[in-house]
């Protein structure tokens, strides 16, 4: 019974930061939890998210790189600074991959990043391989050579004029805002 009283003293006083002489000897007789707390409380979870969610993205953070899972996601175990969140983390990530192959007709390039205080989300926009053909309106077949100029125009107002004879890349989806981040098509 005395045992057990000792142990639960000790736990308050590593909890509850008890004064060393208000238990006096509780704490010279019995291990101290102290290091532990302070261990745990030292580091946390610094979580990287990829919008879309994106398996396959790698991504280095002081040397140690992890590859996202496939809901998109990957941590690292941080250092806190001064008890606080490390508030330069982001900074010292390094995005390894730029660019990732979704399907022979899509790739997801790299946009850019949104910071918070855990957590760093990285935004990508979608591209699609894009090959033109043209019919009249009698849906007969007009060769790309007959076609002398052609401009895509995309929801955003964005314009391009484009060889019909070659295949592109163009923008079709990319992700807006910052608190709430959204990946919109472009079209």
């Amino acid at each position: 019974m005395l045992r057990i009283l000792l142990l639960a003293s000790t736990i308050l006083v590593a909890m509850f930061a008890v004064p060393a002489q208000a238990t006096g000897a509780v704490l010279d007789q019995s291990p101290s939890i102290r290091p532990i707390l302070a261990q745990v409380s030292d580091t946390y979870d610094f979580e990287i998210i990829t919008i879309p969610a994106l398996p396959g993205i790698r991504v280095t953070l002081d040397g140690v790189t992890q590859i996202t899972n496939g809901q998109g996601r990957t941590s690292f175990r941080v250092r806190r600074i001064n008890g606080e969140f490390d508030t330069r983390v982001g900074e010292r990530v390094i995005v390894v991959t730029d660019e990732i192959e979704l399907d022979n007709r899509t790739v997801a390039r790299y946009a850019r990043p949104v910071e918070r205080s855990q957590s760093l989300t990285l935004m990508y926009s979608a591209y699609f391989r894009t090959a033109f053909s043209f019919d009249d309106a009698n849906d007969r077949h007009i060769p790309n050579s007959r076609i002398e100029s052609t401009v895509v125009k995309s929801s955003t107002g964005e314009s391009l004029e484009v060889d019909v004879n070659d295949e592109i890349w163009l923008l079709g989806t990319r992700v807006t805002g910052s608190a709430r981040p959204e990946v919109k098509p472009v079209f």
